[in-house]
């Protein structure tokens, strides 16, 4: 019997690389995540991100994967040489070195992320492969449940309010502030300062429908879905018994809430958010916060420092790209309300013009790209699927 360390380096470097790029399966479902103990890293007030965002991603506990190389790294002497020199050779070779992760999008509220490969920490990852999987529907809309008045509402996590976005898009803003902050790894962040300066130069986002989502029915229109979720209230359910007193008293709370009653469009509710309406308000999303304006540039700013290029994909299929580089290239702003809100007024055309010159830099020294030429164009927008946006 020949043992591992006996073998000749050639199949050793081999087994090694093997080990590196092996990938782990994701929970099926939102309750095999729950099995696994998936919480909020309770860091939220040290996020950039709205609260919602880090209140309603729910990740494994930090100590249940660190990366691939990590147990190999230390066994012994031998070993680690072996997996240093893997690390190298597959940072030399483009497009090797790849890191996953999935991501459940459960309910149109929740997201549970798990790293699925991670080959080593690393402050510099070539390509991050994100892959979200939709699943469920929100459990307000298909219950018919009641929506109070102003002092006890809940809303939609697709809902428009206060100058922001919808609020479910605030999860994957903070799930890529946590990767660019904290590295592919499911600790909290620490402080404020607690920040590895992570670089991504390719990141890849991939919308799918998990195999359990109901299918859309041709007859269904989008409208027909998206329209309740822009709504700030739905009706309370009517009474499930047909009795005298609970219609009376159906009657009597409606007319106190000052709410209408109505049913929930079930059969249209049920069905689960499209892959073609989240690639496209992710897509649109990240458009407007690279776009540096008045109330984005706080979020922006970490983007273009960090990640060279995005694409976007629908089931596996090119939709969208983003080159960054290009986008920091040609904006440009004159006017004090035009960007870096949160900066002083007289401030701030003058701050946009620093920061962009120290963006600029920082890109090159990232290896992130900065001339148009850099990440060329994937998309012809003439032959991909149109995108729908929530």
């Amino acid at each position: 019997m020949v043992l591992l360390l006996e073998l000749p380096q050639e199949l050793l470097d081999r087994i090694v690389e093997l080990v590196l790029l092996s990938e782990r399966e994701p929970p099926d479902n939102p309750d095999v995540a729950d099995e696994t103990d998936n919480r909020v890293l309770h860091s939220y007030k040290f996020a950039q991100s709205w609260r919602y965002g880090p209140s309603h991603v729910l990740w494994e506990p930090s100590f249940a994967y660190i990366s691939n190389a990590h147990p190999v790294l230390t066994v012994n002497k031998l070993l680690y040489a072996s997996t240093k020199t893997a690390i190298e050779r597959l940072r030399a070779t483009p497009g090797r070195l790849v890191y996953k992760l999935d991501a459940l999008v459960a309910d149109e509220r929740v997201i549970y992320p798990t790293w699925t490969c991670v080959p080593f920490q690393s402050r510099s990852v070539d390509r991050v492969e994100v892959t979200f999987r939709i699943i469920g529907a929100d459990a307000d809309l298909v219950n018919g449940r009641v929506l109070h008045n102003d002092r006890q509402k809940t809303s939609s996590a697709l809902t428009y309010g206060d100058g922001s976005p919808p609020q479910l898009l605030w999860c994957f803003y903070y799930l890529l502030e946590h990767t660019l902050r904290c590295g592919p790894c499911s600790r909290p962040i620490i402080d404020r300062h607690d920040d590895h300066q992570v670089v991504i130069k390719s990141l890849s986002i991939n919308a799918v429908l998990h195999p359990t989502a109901l299918s859309w029915p041709e007859d269904v229109d989008f409208s027909e879905w998206i329209k309740p979720r822009r709504e700030n209230r739905y009706g309370p359910r009517e009474p499930d018994t047909d009795s005298d007193d609970d219609e009376e008293s159906a009657r009597d709370s409606s007319k106190e809430e000052s709410i209408v009653l109505k049913k929930p469009i079930v059969d249209r509710q049920c069905l689960s958010m499209l892959p073609t309406t989240l690639i496209g308000a992710l897509w649109r999303h990240f458009h407007n916060l690279l776009s540096m304006g008045y109330h984005t540039s706080r979020y922006g700013a970490l983007l273009h420092e960090r990640i060279g290029i995005m694409e976007f994909y629908v089931e596996g299929e090119i939709a969208r790209d983003i080159s960054i580089g290009e986008i920091l290239r040609r904006i440009n702003k004159t006017s004090e309300r035009d960007t870096f809100g949160d900066i002083t007024s007289e401030k701030r055309v003058e701050h946009f013009i620093a920061w962009k010159e120290q963006a600029i830099e920082k890109r090159i020294e990232r290896g992130l790209g900065f001339a148009p030429t850099a990440h060329p164009a994937l998309v012809d927008l003439t032959k991909v699927r149109p995108l729908q946006v929530f």
